[in-house]
């Protein structure tokens, strides 16, 4: 796959390679990027964004999908990562032993649903709405990004 894109695109940067994917997140006109190869690597990111508590989850890694193409025949290309992310109030995260688990600091499990983390005893933390995209087209539209891991 090229890093080059099919269009002209204006304003960009050399902080991340042009296609690599991030997740992106804007909480009160804060915008910030988050590399999926960072979150696939750490699984769980404890961060705050705009004084909001986040956890952001990517314990599944990247996706890979496979498909045939009728000239070429069998494909797979990289589908990007399955990421979620929640609020956090307060609590510090780590991987569970289930992949749809996180434990908080004080050995309390939480299950990972798609509208929010549910603990043992049925408290809620909600979800919080973000998106998949190429570096080069979040910069275009967020130039003051942050980004997540560099200083």
């Amino acid at each position: 796959a090229s890093n080059g894109t099919m269009f002209p695109v204006w304003q960009r940067s050399d902080l991340l390679e042009t296609k690599a994917q991030v997740y992106a997140l804007t909480i009160d006109g804060t915008a910030k990027a988050y590399p999926l190869e960072l979150l696939t690597a750490e699984e769980v990111v404890n961060d705050t964004l705009a004084g909001q508590e986040l956890v952001l989850v990517a314990r599944r890694g990247f996706v890979e999908a496979d498909g045939q193409d009728r000239r070429f025949g069998p494909i797979s290309y990289a589908a990007g990562a399955e990421v979620r992310v929640f609020a956090r109030d307060g609590h510090t995260f780590t991987p569970g032993e289930a992949l749809d688990e996180l434990v908080d600091e004080t050995g309390r499990i939480w299950t990972i649903t798609e509208a929010a983390l549910v603990s043992e005893d049925g408290a809620e933390l909600p979800r919080i709405s973000g998106h998949l995209a190429y570096w080069f087209g979040w910069f275009a539209f967020f130039p003051n990004t942050l980004v997540y891991g560099e200083s």
